[in-house]
């Protein structure tokens, strides 16, 4: 037995040594700790070259790269400094990291099954945009968003989709339905988990009256939404550097060009935390119960709830006539999210003879015995909200 001790030892000592990846690495930032972040993600991101080793098809490279760097901390079991150079305007810091491999891999694994074939629509409401001039100002925004989903190798929906998509929701949905919900329904149609709303696109011109010189300065306004929740998932506001050109709309677009990238970057990146945190750590589930509508008998549910450590988020009830809903995260699937709640609505008399009506992406409905779950509009919406 005294000769087994030192081989299991020597054995879990191998294993535990091929699970780390040692990285030597360079990061900047404004100060030390800022420096030391950016070597540590820096590290990460070589480590993660050696994880995904072995899968064949790595989809969302990118957005799983962003994701997982955003958590260095959780990778990087140690570190060491071992150079350190303070600039006038910046500190550069060399570390030696160790990247645990095993956790980096599962995550990412995890990440590529969820994100799946990830696509993005590009929206903006095409109703209240009607001037010539500004159609071709949100149609070029338009255009530039999609390169830059492109460029960050993000799959996207094409224009000629859009426009048909764009023609069935004028059909199926009135001047006054809210703009929310035509790209939730749009986005629903596309099959893409998210969309991005150019919200604005304001691009002013000024005649500089020196042989024929336009300058333009463009603020573009843009935001991501969950869409089968609705969740913000990152705002940002850029403009663009004032260009001067002979011809008016060459300043513009050239405005827009530098708005888009700012703005494109600043939303992927909170796009990615979000996304990070509802992928690793639970993502969005609307649920929607028809036939009950006591925020005091839901209030129990939610109670209930929040002592399992699976579920999240602020779990806010929102209530109308015969009909309640509330958002929250679970780290799980729907029929998983489904059964977890069957078995606590068991506990509470009033709810316990509720059943699941079905399942749409991550909304799960319920409904009490011989209460009808209306199928119009795919139930983005509470009944007689438009």
């Amino acid at each position: 037995m005294k000769r087994v001790i030192p081989i299991v030892l020597a054995l879990a000592g191998l294993v535990l040594a091929q699970d780390v990846v040692p990285i030597v690495v360079k990061g900047t930032g404004p100060d030390r700790p800022q420096a030391i972040e950016d070597a540590k993600r820096n590290a990460v991101e070589q480590a993660l070259g050696v994880a995904v080793q072995g899968i064949t098809e790595m989809q969302n490279f990118s957005v799983i790269k962003d994701i997982v760097q955003s958590r260095a901390d959780g990778y990087v079991s140690n570190y060491t400094v071992i150079e350190e150079t303070p600039f006038p305007d910046r500190f550069e810091v060399k570390i030696s990291a160790n990247v645990s491999k095993s956790p980096l891999q599962a995550d990412t694994k995890s990440l590529q099954s969820a994100l799946g074939g990830f696509r993005i629509m590009v929206w903006y409401d095409f109703r209240s945009v009607t001037s010539p001039k500004a159609v071709e100002n949100y149609d070029y925004a338009y255009d530039r968003a999609n390169e830059f989903l492109s460029r960050n190798r993000l799959r996207y929906v094409e224009r000629t989709v859009f426009d048909r998509l764009k023609e069935e929701a004028r059909k199926l949905f009135p001047d006054t339905t809210q703009p929310l919900t035509v790209a939730q329904q749009m986005a629903v149609d596309a099959n893409v988990p998210v969309f991005w709303e150019l919200s604005r696109v304001v691009v002013p011109e000024r005649d500089m009256g020196v042989g024929g010189i336009v300058t333009a300065e463009a603020t573009v306004d843009i935001k991501a939404y969950d869409t089968y929740t609705a969740e913000g998932m990152g705002t940002a506001v850029a403009k663009g550097t004032p260009a001067a050109e002979y011809n008016g709309g060459d300043a513009s677009r050239g405005a827009m060009d530098k708005a888009m990238e700012q703005a494109g970057d600043k939303l992927l990146y909170q796009m990615t935390q979000k996304l990070g945190d509802w992928l690793l750590n639970g993502k969005p589930y609307l649920l929607r119960f028809y036939g009950i509508s006591s925020y005091k008998v839901l209030r129990k549910l939610k109670d209930a709830l929040k002592e399992d450590p699976r579920f999240g988020g602020e779990m806010e009830v929102v209530s109308t006539k015969d009909y309640s809903q509330f958002d929250l995260t679970f780290k799980g699937a729907a029929d998983d999210l489904a059964d977890v709640m069957l078995d606590l609505v068991e506990k509470i008399p009033e709810l316990a003879a509720i059943d699941v009506a079905g399942f749409f992406k991550n909304q799960v409905n319920f409904a009490l015995p011989g209460v009808a779950v209306p199928q119009a509009e795919r139930g983005l919406q509470a009944p007689g909200q438009k």
